[in-house]
């Protein structure tokens, strides 16, 4: 499975949070509990379970690039006993959003991060999970000049899930390149693959056009 930014909104003023919990019970009563793990070189994720009589089942560790800080936020379980971690993690540069969901033998489903490239650090204030298993992760973005509220909207699909990807440009105007602009195109769900296809199509004959591809964490991958 995995899970894709469906939607970004960017809000006004710091919305209603939920309670960010530090643990959480399945359906069985096994207790899945947080915290971020100190060692020599970094910060990590770390999540464990443990039984009705407190003894350790597994634990899980989660390192993230850079052997930088990844600090673990908030615990989630859905009605399936899913389990959803999110947190921040430093790229190198700054900090992403990065949210895990695992299964109850600690199993890892996906892993999705959120770095908006222009503004600088995202850091998540909380998330929850509304009644479509959807992932609403609430996100401080800043810098040392701009600070913004957003909310990310996750979906979530399995292998045989159909994937339609949707461009847009930064003013979710239609995707149309005048010949003296520049358009900045934003390719959403992520790819599943490592191939992606890109039409551009022009009036004027002689109009060239220069492309450039960046992952997700800003860094060019082609030019």
């Amino acid at each position: 499975t995995q899970a894709n930014i469906d939607t970004v909104v960017h809000l006004s003023a710091l919305p209603s949070m939920p309670i960010n919990q530090q643990f959480v019970f399945d359906n069985s009563n096994f207790k899945y509990s947080i915290s971020s793990r100190f060692d020599s070189a970094s910060v990590n994720y770390h999540i464990k379970k443990s039984d009705w009589n407190n003894n350790l089942v597994w634990e899980q560790d989660f390192d993230g690039r850079n052997k930088g800080i990844d600090s673990i936020k908030a615990i989630l379980i859905d009605d399936n006993n899913n389990l959803y971690v999110t947190g921040k993690s430093w790229n190198g540069v700054d900090y992403d959003v990065l949210t895990i969901k695992y299964d109850t033998a600690g199993n890892t489903y996906w892993i999705a991060k959120y770095n908006d490239k222009q503004i600088g650090n995202d850091e998540p204030l909380g998330f929850e999970i509304d009644s479509n298993f959807h992932i609403k992760v609430y996100v401080h973005s800043y810098n040392d000049s701009i600070a913004m509220y957003k909310t990310i909207y996750y979906t979530q699909c399995d292998s045989s899930c159909t994937q339609n990807y949707r461009i847009k440009n930064s003013k979710n105007e239609k995707s149309k390149i005048s010949s003296d602009g520049n358009l900045d195109l934003i390719v959403y769900p992520i790819p599943a693959t490592d191939k992606l296809s890109l039409v551009l199509n022009s009036e004027n004959s002689s109009q060239t056009f220069s492309l450039n591809m960046f992952d997700m964490t800003g860094r060019l991958v082609f030019s």
